[in-house]
């Protein structure tokens, strides 16, 4: 993938910028969906608050549209209260760059945006930086999420294993 996105890259942004998933088995498994609080508990006082409403918009859209979809910039940034500029120095440009660095999406290239679907756990160096009571929400929001991804698979397991039977 070409590294469009580097932190100090500001080349404007197109005006269509074609929105695709990026598939993680991984974090596809055990990461967050957009619409849950750990979000925006835990990941906004790294990412900020731009970033993590622009990450929940886009990965909602592809809750949606699964196979991707042209997302009109300015349409966008006018949406999240972000101006209408997408300018390499514009609040865009920038919100979309920051999701890049922390891993949240990654321009394939100048004309395509892959964003991750769901968002991971936060590694430790951010979780450093939180307050304990956030670093307490953390915990339990993980070990919550954890107990119903478990209970999903293994309702799924038996499923499969009575069609067997």
């Amino acid at each position: 993938m070409n590294d469009v996105s580097n932190a100090t890259s500001r080349t404007p942004l197109p005006a269509q910028l074609r929105i695709v998933g990026w598939p993680d088995p991984i974090i596809d498994r055990l990461g967050f969906p957009p619409h849950h609080p750990y979000s925006e508990l835990v990941w906004l006082p790294a990412t900020g608050p731009a970033a993590t409403l622009a990450w929940r918009r886009l990965a909602q859209l592809l809750e949606h549209s699964p196979d991707g979809f042209d997302l009109d910039v300015a349409q966008f940034a006018q949406d999240l209260g972000l101006g209408v500029g997408t300018g390499g120095h514009s609040i865009i440009s920038r919100t979309l760059r920051r999701l890049a660095m922390f891993e949240l999406a990654i321009f394939v290239d100048e004309q395509t945006c892959a964003v991750r679907r769901r968002i991971p756990p936060a590694p430790a160096r951010h979780l450093r930086r939180l307050s304990p009571h956030l670093r307490r929400i953390h915990t339990a929001l993980l070990a919550s999420h954890d107990n119903e991804r478990l209970g999903r698979e293994r309702a799924a397991e038996s499923t499969s294993l009575r069609r067997w039977a």
